[in-house]
């Protein structure tokens, strides 16, 4: 079942296959100490790896039944790892900078409690599930980190582990019997740290338009195209036939949907021609 979960999360964001890493990791240490036999300590990761390899097989069954397997292969596999390596390391040390001070910013009490938690770990004495909770978290800042970009929403991935993490602090200090009072210090960190998450999300809540306008202005441009993609849908589907083909150049995919057209080209939007010299000739093809 993990398997076949992790299968469906990859094919929504093909990253998520370094938390299946990391749970098969753990999966062949804890079972070669324990089983007596090497098939015995093999076999749960095989079925590890079984779940999602069926998930691919269900996902992947639509594209190969209408012959686009290669278009399936291509948008999960060719065109991520053009997308991955497409910057510099000066351009990815950047961005990482950027987009570490943001989420510390929104995060902040988790991001300091996931700290506190990892060293809780490492000081009580790790066990077989403190290694679980671990390498998982660890996977997941792999996975953030593998595209380069660091983007808000990638660093989404990471926030299950960060609050579990944050709850072994919390536990450790309020729940596990051992009375142990913070300090005043400790109580004013932590009152400082939530004003800033706080203070931070309540501007992107009440004012999420001004807030985009002066932090990331393209995304504040994207979504007034994407307020009127409906409107200019409506305004295509009026002026062609159903058997037409258009050619959306942008980003706004969903144009195609709402004027019930079928594209001309392989390709839902133009974030492929900033990545892939190859695509144009196909395009123009």
């Amino acid at each position: 079942i993990a398997g076949a979960l992790a299968g469906l999360a990859i094919m929504t964001k093909q990253v998520a296959m370094w938390n299946l890493l990391a749970l098969a990791m753990v999966a062949l240490i804890w079972h070669h100490r324990t089983e007596e036999t090497r098939w015995k300590a093999l076999a749960p990761t095989a079925v590890l790896f079984a779940g999602p390899l069926i998930s691919l097989a269900v996902v992947a069954l639509p594209f190969a039944v209408t012959g686009t397997l290669d278009d399936f292969l291509y948008a999960n596999l060719s065109y991520n790892w053009v997308y991955v390596g497409f910057l510099s390391w000066a351009e990815r040390f950047a961005n990482l900078g950027y987009g570490m001070l943001f989420f510390c910013a929104v995060a902040a009490p988790f991001v300091v409690g996931a700290l506190a938690g990892l060293f809780i770990v490492w000081r009580r004495g790790a066990k077989a599930t403190d290694y679980v909770l671990v390498l998982w978290a660890v996977a997941s800042a792999i996975g953030v980190a593998s595209g380069g970009r660091f983007f808000p929403h990638y660093f989404l991935q990471l926030m299950p582990s960060l609050a579990v993490l944050t709850g072994v602090l919390i536990y450790d200090r309020f729940a596990n019997g051992n009375n142990h009072v913070l300090s005043r210090p400790a109580w004013m960190l932590a009152l400082f740290l939530i004003v800033i998450s706080v203070g931070t999300t309540t501007v992107l809540y009440l004012a999420p338009r001004q807030a985009e306008h002066v932090v990331v202005e393209r995304v504040y441009y994207q979504k007034e195209w994407e307020s009127y993609s409906q409107q200019l849908g409506d305004y295509i589907q009026q002026r062609t036939r159903e058997d037409d083909l258009i050619f959306n150049y942008g980003r706004e995919s969903q144009l195609y949907f709402y004027a019930d057209r079928q594209p001309a080209i392989p390709y839902f939007y133009d974030w492929v021609l900033a990545y892939d010299e190859q695509a144009m000739d196909e395009i123009i093809t």
